[in-house]
């Protein structure tokens, strides 16, 4: 009779991603100055940074889940976000729920914070929506509508799938994490980063390769190239044709 009893409370003491799902509203939610496609990119790498594993979405219905499996000191967790635009500028309001899969076991981590703060280092989280002022790795934004390049614009290559931020060279979590923001921002935008591990981004103007090298220059201390272009991939892994600041300033017809 015992054993009958503990096992239909193990199992009414379970929970599922179901459960996480349905549990909507019942989390912890932020406001942040991004638009809600920008926080859909960002999303499975975020959830992978930080130790879960991405179990999928439901755009249309606005909710993604995530996942961890039995460790040491808990039976797992079933994690819901749940993705909507305030309806106010271009702010996005994010609720995670955490669930622990074994109810009793105090010693699960709850990721509703973990997953919020993590964005929150990428998105700024309820402000006025202005741009930072330039920092090392930090993107700036430019205003000058959507125009074509100012400057010729590198073939593509072959490197990697412009959607792999693991495949970036030199560079950090952080910097793989803004690369996501980069991906959903307007053309004409570009991607720089140095072999010291520094980098940086500017969308939405014509001097975006440009503009992207010098900051990437000033902040890092080191040669830049750029890394990506718009939609595509442009770094080479031979050294001789990588696009620096010195190319694109090279008078056409010229070679360096």
């Amino acid at each position: 009779m015992l054993f009958v009893i503990l096992g239909s409370l193990a199992v009414t003491g379970c929970t599922t991603l179901s459960d996480a799902r349905s549990a909507k509203g019942t989390g912890t939610a932020r406001v942040y100055d991004a638009k809600p496609d920008a926080i859909w990119s960002s999303l499975p790498m975020v959830v992978k940074s930080v130790g879960l594993a991405y179990a999928g979405d439901n755009r249309n219905e606005g909710y993604a889940l995530a996942r961890r499996g039995i460790t040491a000191f808990s039976y797992g967790e079933n994690v819901a976000m749940f993705i909507e635009p305030t309806g106010t500028g271009d702010k996005t309001k994010v609720e995670v729920v955490s669930k622990r899969a074994m109810v009793t076991n105090v010693f699960a981590p709850n990721w509703e914070t973990v997953i919020l703060d993590r964005l929150g280092a990428m998105f700024s989280s309820g402000n006025s929506g202005t741009s930072p002022a330039p920092q090392k790795g930090i993107s700036t934004s430019g205003s000058s509508g959507s125009t074509p390049q100012s400057n010729f614009v590198p073939v593509p290559s072959s490197f990697a799938d412009i959607y792999d931020s693991d495949a970036i060279p030199f560079v950090g979590p952080r910097a793989r994490a803004r690369y996501m923001v980069y991906l959903s921002a307007l053309p004409p935008k570009a991607f720089a980063i140095s072999p010291n591990g520094g980098w940086s981004w500017l969308s939405n103007d014509p001097m975006a390769m440009q503009k992207a090298l010098t900051e990437c220059h000033s902040q890092a201390k080191a040669r830049c190239w750029l890394y990506a272009v718009d939609g595509n991939v442009v770094w080479q892994s031979d050294e001789n044709k990588r696009i620096s600041l010195e190319q694109l300033e090279l008078p056409k017809g010229a070679s360096q």
